[in-house]
């Protein structure tokens, strides 16, 4: 046996040991397509990534040497797929583009590609040439579950993202799943460890743009309420402020300076942009109904329509995406982006959130067992974006019988002892039909 033979042959046993030590203890940081896309080595994914790890080595790389002494620097390259910063990278970009697109032939199951899609999907990168669906997928309609969950923490409304603050929880609707509020729970706690507890359907967005390749994605999206707790989960979850995203709607302090100094000259500038008097003086409108121009008072509930306006004017970041499908940088000013229509979704959660807390007591879903008038007042205001009278908002929580006191105090209200009150929840099935009316009184 000649010594070329004898290295070649320790060669492709050392280079086959590592895919399979990886394949088995590593799926995060697996060479396979297989395991990429399932990420946890769930379903089919291992026997995949083991088939592959055999084949590969001999069809995609003969510089064995070369390989080994860049394993380090694989291994932590890919050790996150969610770090968009780093897929992005052009040193990677080649080769993890060249094995996502193997992962969607014909040869894995239906539960692998699913994972996948939502993988893309997630990390922005579904838009690309080399990563296009294959043919058998052209037409086809698929359902992501998305889900904005909100608390309110300290006197600040937050929400429950993931992707290091760019998306919020979803995932693929898929057969197993016995409804889609049963789908929508599964995917939450996977990726954040957290149980869901009040949720209701919130709207489903179809728009033929919000997805790419040929198939066709539409999202079921829900809004949850809960308090805060440490999220964990795979997909680096946490809380974060919604203003975070929305700095413009937190009228709190009075109205947010990011207004007159970057948005309304944007805007004007938008509409004396316009191709002809007519369309000007539609935009000018819209800008004064929206942002509360020309004596128009502000409407809290208007944060879909002041999100769509900023987009069609071009003024976030979601607007001027680039290839790929992740958001261009954030423009100073207009928050946070987030991946696909995600942020479009939170909008949407926020403003059916803050009309729902007037003429339904849904707020106390939010609030712990018991609580004091003060707190319930700064957490109405938080997710309301405004401040209240005191003394209007306790005699409309008095008339409405909303709360009972427990007979007890706390101190922790930096002056004299607080009275401790809780939801009476027999409100919930009194006034079913009539419903429940707490409505924002002005400071």
């Amino acid at each position: 046996m000649s010594l070329f033979s004898t290295v070649g042959r320790a060669a492709a046993a050392i280079y086959i040991s590592v895919g399979v030590l990886l394949a088995l203890f590593h799926p995060q940081l697996d060479t396979t397509e297989a395991l990429i896309a399932t990420k946890k080595g769930k379903s089919c994914g291992v026997a995949h990534g083991l088939a592959l790890t055999f084949l590969w080595p001999f069809l995609s790389q003969l510089l064995l040497w070369g390989w080994i002494r860049r394993l380090p620097a694989e291994l932590v390259r890919f050790k996150s797929l969610g770090d968009r910063a780093l897929i992005a990278d052009g040193a990677c970009c080649g080769r993890l583009r060249s094995r996502l697109k193997s992962c969607l032939s014909e040869k894995i199951c239906k539960n692998c590609r699913q994972r996948l899609m939502a993988t893309l999907r997630g990390i922005g990168v579904a838009k690309e040439e080399a990563l296009a669906a294959p043919a058998s997928a052209q037409g086809r309609i698929a359902a992501d579950l998305t889900a904005v969950l909100v608390a309110v923490t300290g006197g600040d409304p937050r929400v429950l993202t993931i992707q290091n603050r760019s998306a919020l929880p979803s995932g693929p609707f898929e057969v197993a799943h016995r409804s889609l509020q049963a789908g929508l729970r599964a995917w939450v706690e996977q990726q954040t460890r957290l149980p869901l507890g009040y949720v209701e359907q919130l709207y489903t967005f179809a728009d033929r743009d919000r997805s790419s390749g040929g198939e066709r994605v539409i999202s079921i999206s829900y809004l949850g309420l809960t308090r805060e707790q440490p999220a964990t989960g795979d997909e680096e979850a946490s809380w974060r402020s919604w203003y975070d995203y929305f700095p413009w709607e937190d009228h709190r302090a009075g109205t947010p300076p990011v207004i007159g100094t970057a948005l309304l000259p944007r805007l004007q500038a938008w509409t004396d942009a316009a191709r002809n008097v007519g369309q000007r003086q539609s935009r000018a409108q819209r800008v004064a109904i929206t942002f509360g121009g020309g004596g128009r008072a502000w409407d809290e509930e208007l944060v879909l329509q002041r999100y769509e306006l900023l987009y069609e004017a071009e003024l976030v970041a979601e607007a001027l995406r680039a290839p790929g499908g992740r958001p261009a940088a954030p423009l100073p000013g207009t928050g946070q982006p987030m991946i696909l229509d995600h942020r479009r979704i939170l909008a949407t959660g926020i403003a059916r959130l803050r009309a729902k807390i007037k003429y339904r007591p849904v707020v106390f879903e939010l609030m712990p067992e018991t609580f004091t008038l003060l707190q319930l007042q700064r957490c109405v205001e938080a997710l309301a974006g405004r401040l209240l009278h005191k003394q209007n908002f306790r005699r409309l929580i008095e008339q409405q019988e909303l709360v009972e006191e427990t007979g007890e105090t706390t101190p922790d209200t930096g002056g004299r002892p607080a009275k401790l009150f809780r939801f009476r929840r027999e409100v919930l099935t009194q006034r079913a039909i009539s419903g429940t009316k707490l409505p924002i009184a002005r400071s």
